[in-house]
């Protein structure tokens, strides 16, 4: 192979790439250092109780935080309580902390309730409220037998402290585990807005979003409200690539910060790399 090819194969391939820059909405010009990585589907709404798949979850874990978020290797990770505490199996209390909306306002005990109801309203017919099914009158609301405010959920003012205190009807054992689902996470008054006015949410996780370009990345920037403070957190952009193939070129070249997924095909010739992570699942 001459000089002269490989220079034109290069020309090539630098074109190729310009044209993923220009299709994805890529400014490799930013001044913001922005870490990127990809997603292979677009979620096609906000609401966390709607969205189905790894690809909204993964989204939304970062968004969105209720009582509980859940680590792989630390368990149950403390949220928006600062304790739980079982008074009997049927019985469980717990005090929040006091949080705030990416936009500074309260997070109240109201906003978890709204939540919780929400999973069981028979009128959306979530496939996610089996998870509430344990509380006292959770099944009966599902199915439109009573209304909504005799759900097992109450709260109680102790001491400036605000605490949500549940009934359940019958003892489960993963309950708390059940509260760390983004789709548990509080529910704010205003509604949930749409993909192209998301920057306008409100948002209870470590990051928001700043803009979401319809059908190319969805651009989040760190919640300066979050009450877990880091310095160290980046601005975040996804990519919305159906094809591992071609986030891998996109990796290889420099433009995905890292990848998710590597094609089995990839692995042999990747795994003594020091960039090689793998985790069995």
């Amino acid at each position: 192979m001459t000089l002269k090819t490989v220079f034109i194969l290069a020309l090539i391939t630098f074109g190729l790439f310009l044209k993923y820059d220009e299709a994805l909405g890529l400014d490799t010009s930013e001044k913001t250092p922005t870490f990127r990585l990809h997603l292979l589907s677009e979620t096609y709404q906000l609401d966390p109780l709607k969205v189905r798949g790894s690809t909204g979850s993964y989204l939304f874990h970062n968004l969105h935080r209720g009582l509980y978020s859940y680590h792989a290797e630390k368990g149950l990770v403390k949220e928006g309580v600062e304790s739980c505490e079982w008074i009997h199996p049927l019985k469980l209390s717990c005090k929040l902390t006091n949080r705030v909306w990416s936009n500074g306002s309260p997070i109240t005990a109201d906003d978890y309730i709204r939540t919780f109801r929400r999973v069981l309203d028979p009128g959306l017919g979530s496939a996610k409220a089996e998870h509430l099914f344990a509380l006292k009158n959770a099944k009966k609301i599902f199915h439109g037998e009573i209304d909504s405010s005799a759900l097992g959920v109450s709260t109680a003012n102790r001491q400036g402290t605000q605490v949500l205190i549940f009934e359940l009807e019958t003892p489960d054992s993963e309950f708390e585990f059940r509260l760390a689902q983004p789709f548990m996470a509080p529910t704010p008054t205003q509604p949930i807005p749409e993909r192209k006015n998301a920057e306008k949410g409100l948002y209870s996780g470590p990051y928001k979003i700043q803009k979401w370009n319809l059908g190319r990345s969805v651009l989040l920037t760190p919640n300066t409200n979050y009450h877990k403070k880091s310095v160290r957190r980046p601005q975040v952009e996804l990519l919305f690539i159906d094809d591992d193939h071609t986030a891998l070129r996109l990796y290889q070249a420099g433009r995905l910060s890292f990848l998710r997924r590597l094609p089995s095909q990839y692995i042999k010739a990747y795994k003594g790399r020091e960039d090689f992570l793998q985790v069995p699942m």
